[in-house]
């Protein structure tokens, strides 16, 4: 039997090896580095924008006349096919056009993706703190009556006492009902075609790139079917629009010889910068080749302001904003969606879609000052928010003088029929933020920054203690079906079935832990399965003190048969445990076979790159030689 005492994992560090002493040391020291970040409720989940389509990203920095447009390449087939063209306001130079980092729009991407968070509850535990006061308050009263027995004169002033002891008991056991709990809510080129200008051509990494100018659709049309682009028959129409509008076009395809020296993996971001007044984003040729809805992931960068659109609506998504660690807004919904968020914020995402067809919506407002990016809760972990040189790197280039950015994600889903214009911007100021329909009259607490953000709140309880407020609690946490139903327009008794499951597969006791928990700290590999095969979470994080999921406290206990089961049935590899990363703990807990059954089910690229700098800062030969093929397999 292994021991189940929570401070095992800080009695286990005294024994470890001077070297893992110093590789967790050394990441304790990187952490200290990372940006300060609030933190109240606990991450569990984010969806990523990978909905229903394949959503393509863009991010654009502004600020005046000046433009930094990085386009995202999601392109899937043969690069020989691979074909873009962007109408733009203007000609820009060769020094303006030049290659981004994906990697870096990807770390952009997760730190803004809408997030759900975890609080755990003791809904009697304020209750039971007044009692212990009505039990001191109690023995004066006891005195008294004692007194007023013995001295029967005093009877008239007892019935008085007692009378208001009566009362105020009955106060303080409805105050923290009252007062403490939740809220009632609710390709080569051939010459020109006749009146078609090629105004540059060049190649910039693995791209060859023209820029065209054209007086009719028709001859712009010969041109790219001359080089072998295939054009819809539709687009003539089209193009002569921007052709109208005195739009140039940015027509680019791949260099094959440049792309297979670069690896031939994937197709790198373009990034245009220019300055224009028009501040937009043209969206419409790519709906004709679309079957269906497209989506579309914009972030905007800005030194001052955030971003909407002038001819759509700018919506918020619906968002719990309010619910906090000690006052539940009534908005949350049922805990069973950590284990299908992607599910739930899809469905949620097409439900509000349906209902404004026309619209933009806007996942997340933020603003940083430097390396300073708090949020509530991170979606990354810390070494994984974006910093100021990113930022930087995509477009950023204020930041020399000015260390604050405003982030804005929007996000759409469009096609022909909803979006017929080009998406045309407008700026929105911080204050201006409140007043934006879906926003209006709710209250955003002030995270430093953090002005909006698509967040959804679960909760739950600690124990199985009984009393008068968790009645209460139990009674207004049933509003989760609804605010579910509302959100994404499933089926009710569906949404019951699912509650009740969760509550009998993983109701925490009062240490915070699951049976699932319990069963991998002891040991018991036969319940621990059983359990995974009845439907139990195996990402569930403990109480918020230790804050263990089920993998963790089987490292923490050198178990690698229970480590392997919970990595085969989808146990999370890139979570932390107290600010470092799993596969770093994993060195120091178990010998090097469980940080080779990590590595090989798949950690981050910021974890991998962390425990890399330790093991050679630390010279741990047997790590670097575990890790060096890893390491080498990153793009």
């Amino acid at each position: 039997m292994r021991s189940s005492r929570p401070s095992r994992f800080i009695v286990h560090i005294r024994g470890l090896k001077p070297v893992v002493l110093a590789l967790i040391a050394v990441g304790l020291c990187i952490a200290m580095a990372a940006p300060v970040q609030a933190f109240c409720g606990l991450f569990v989940a984010r969806s990523d924008g990978s909905l229903k389509n394949a959503a393509s990203q863009v991010v654009i920095a502004h600020s005046g006349n000046r433009n930094v447009l990085m386009m995202a390449n999601d392109f899937q087939g043969d690069v020989k096919t691979f074909a873009r063209i962007v109408p733009i306001p203007v000609v820009p130079s060769r020094d303006q056009v030049s290659i981004g980092d994906a990697a870096l729009m990807k770390k952009l991407n997760a730190f803004t993706a809408p997030r759900l968070a975890q609080y755990f509850d003791r809904p009697c535990q304020e209750e039971f703190k007044w009692y212990r006061i009505v039990g001191l308050l109690a023995i004066p009263v006891a005195v008294f009556l004692l007194v007023s027995w013995r001295l029967p004169q005093l009877n008239q002033l007892w019935i008085v006492v007692a009378l208001l002891a009566m009362v105020s008991l009955a106060l303080v056991v409805a105050l923290p009902s009252l007062l403490n709990q939740v809220n009632q809510a609710g390709r080569t080129l051939v010459q020109s075609a006749p009146a078609v200008t090629i105004e540059d051509r060049f190649s910039v990494g693995e791209y060859d790139i023209a820029i065209l100018s054209a007086e009719q659709s028709d001859e712009l049309t010969t041109w790219l079917q001359q080089n072998q682009y295939s054009v819809d028959p539709q687009a003539a129409a089209m193009l002569q629009s921007y052709i109208d509008a005195g739009m140039k076009f940015f027509v680019v395809r791949v260099n094959l010889a440049e792309f297979q020296k670069t690896g031939g993996q994937f197709l790198r971001p373009i990034v245009l910068d220019y300055e224009s007044e028009q501040f937009m984003l043209p969206i419409r040729l790519g709906t004709l080749n679309a079957s269906g809805d497209q989506d579309l992931i914009i972030h905007l960068l800005s030194p001052d302001t955030y971003g909407g659109t002038e001819n759509y609506e700018t919506l918020a998504v619906p968002t719990d904003a309010e619910s906090s660690a000690n006052w539940p807004s009534g908005h949350e919904v049922p805990a069973f969606i950590q284990g299908e968020f992607e599910d739930f914020y899809e469905a949620l995402f097409e439900h509000i879609h349906q209902q404004h067809q026309k619209a933009v919506f806007l996942e997340y407002a933020t603003r940083t000052f430097g390396d300073n990016i708090k949020c509530d809760p991170c979606a990354v972990e810390s070494d994984a928010i974006p910093t100021m040189e990113d930022l930087k790197a995509m477009g950023a280039w204020w930041s020399d003088e000015s260390p604050e950015t405003l982030i804005t994600r929007l996000h759409v889903r469009y096609s022909s029929t909803t979006f017929p214009e080009d998406l045309q911007f407008e700026e929105i100021f911080p204050e201006e933020l409140s007043q934006m329909p879906g926003i209006t009259g709710r209250s955003f607490p002030q995270w430093a920054g953090v002005d909006f953000q698509t967040r959804y709140v679960i909760r739950r309880p600690l124990g199985n203690a009984v009393c008068v407020s968790k009645l209460r609690y139990q009674r207004v946490m049933a509003q989760t079906v609804g605010n579910l139903v509302e959100l994404t327009g499933w089926d009710r008794g569906d949404i019951g079935q699912k509650i009740a499951a969760e509550r009998q597969l993983n109701a925490l006791d009062a240490q915070g832990q699951t049976a699932l928990h319990r069963a991998v700290i002891e040991g018991n590999v036969a319940r621990a399965e059983s359990l995974i095969e009845q439907g139990a979470n195996v990402n569930l994080v403990g109480n918020q003190t230790l804050g263990a999921t089920p993998l963790i406290s089987a490292i923490a206990n050198n178990s690698p048969e229970l480590t392997q089961l919970l990595l085969n049935n989808g146990a999370n590899t890139n979570v932390s445990w107290r600010g470092q990363p799993l596969l770093l703990w994993a060195i120091g807990y178990s010998d090097l076979a469980t940080v080779e059954q990590l590595l090989a089910t798949g950690v981050s690229a910021s974890t991998l790159e962390q425990v890399w700098d330790t093991a050679q800062q630390s010279g741990n030969a047997d790590l670097i030689e575990l890790l060096q093929p890893y390491v080498d397999a990153q793009p």
